[in-house]
């Protein structure tokens, strides 16, 4: 099926009626990195830090979800992998049943890998997401922190047996820096047998509610329309490689947004009403995140709600997804909605099947992108 009719249909309910149950979890494992990245709060030794969600806690939010139908799950960080005990969690994913639609990851602790290691993350995980923001070492490296990351991934990717893998998609952030790069990427991803390649802008606000934004974010944006014109242009030349090397990525639709994204950094102006008519913010009430902390957050952008430690998920998440959606709906958005640069390609698509007929013109142009891929993620996840 190129798509999945159950979740469809409570996509709708959730907009139309009462939010009655999330699509997707997303579950920040650990606030432990490391890599110290220059546009990223994770990994700064001034941040104050407590100790990560515990082991049991994280067993009883999952199958509180898995008990209430929520089968999808992400799981990012901080860095998943220097977690010690994720491999326990992974275990009891498989247990329960729960699948684990994508792990992000930086991608240096790979090839630390044990056997054993590799065949539960194989057994749990439809997805491993790493994140390569160049294929110049020095670039990469610099962006990241720590001398080596980039051959860390290269080497990894290169000498594991893929066939002991999930399948590999590969995350990018594009800033003024490293936007020339797009097509390099794409070979890169090509050449190094990638099922998927991401491209998303740089975070303009804090990558996580709870830290203070990182000083110097002005640096990535672009000096004028003329560079931004030109980041058009090598999005055009990525996507043309793309359809030569049959390479995956996001980059048709990213080219709908990303200029208004750059363009309105920093003013008062919301971008996402320069890229369509109809744009309906909806992940407050289609889906759960849960931190590092056991705190309920409307979205990835949004700064905590309630502690959910203990307590009935299912209750909480309904209060706080009915609130916000009240203030969505009513056109009262955020400062840091401004710079949604991880959650507006859901919330585009989520907008194109909400009003279908307002935006037919993007609905027909992006109708092949969006089943090509809700087919592939369904394979995935079955297979």
């Amino acid at each position: 099926m190129p798509f999945n009719v159950f979740q469809y249909t409570l996509q709708l309910k959730n907009y139309y009626k009462t939010p009655i149950r999330p699509l997707a979890t997303f579950l920040y494992i650990t606030n432990k990195c490391n890599l110290k990245c220059n546009f990223c709060e994770m990994g700064n030794a001034k941040q104050p830090f407590n100790n990560d969600i515990a082991l049991k806690d994280v067993k009883d939010i999952l199958l509180q979800l898995k008990n209430w139908g929520v089968k999808e799950l992400y799981i990012t960080g901080g860095e998943p992998f220097v977690r010690k005990d994720i491999w326990d969690i992974l275990d009891y994913c498989n247990l329960i049943g729960m699948t684990v639609t994508h792990i992000t990851t930086n991608g240096t602790l790979l090839s630390t890998l044990k056997e054993g290691e590799l065949e539960i993350l194989k057994e749990s995980t439809a997805c491993l997401q790493i994140s390569i923001d160049s294929t110049l070492a020095n670039v990469h490296d610099k962006g990241r922190g720590s001398v080596g990351t980039l051959e860390m991934i290269t080497k990894f990717l290169k000498e594991v047996d893929r066939g002991k893998l999930p399948k590999i998609h590969l995350s990018t952030f594009i800033t003024k820096e490293n936007y020339v790069e797009i097509p390099a990427l794409i070979q890169f991803a090509s050449d190094h047998e990638a099922d998927h390649i991401n491209f998303l802008p740089v975070n303009f606000y804090s990558n996580f509610p709870d830290l203070k934004v990182k000083d110097g974010k002005k640096n990535y944006l672009f000096d004028s329309d003329v560079g931004l014109e030109d980041l058009i242009l090598k999005v055009d030349q990525g996507l043309k490689l793309s359809k030569v090397l049959k390479q995956s990525c996001n980059l048709q639709v990213l080219r709908l947004w990303v200029k208004q994204y750059f363009r309105y950094a920093f003013t008062q102006e919301r971008f996402f009403n320069h890229v369509m008519e109809y744009f309906v913010c909806s992940k407050p009430f289609n889906y759960i995140h849960v931190n590092y902390y056991g705190n309920l957050l409307p979205c990835s952008m949004l700064s905590e709600e309630t502690n959910i430690l203990g307590k009935d998920i299912k209750s909480a998440w309904g209060a706080m997804a009915i609130k916000y959606k009240e203030l969505l709906l009513n056109n009262k958005y955020f400062p840091p909605c401004r710079s949604c640069y991880c959650d507006f390609p859901t919330n585009l698509r989520n907008s194109l099947i909400y009003h279908p007929l307002a935006n037919l013109r993007l609905n027909l142009r992006l109708c092949g992108y969006y089943l090509k891929r809700k087919f592939s993620e369904n394979s995935r996840i079955n297979n």
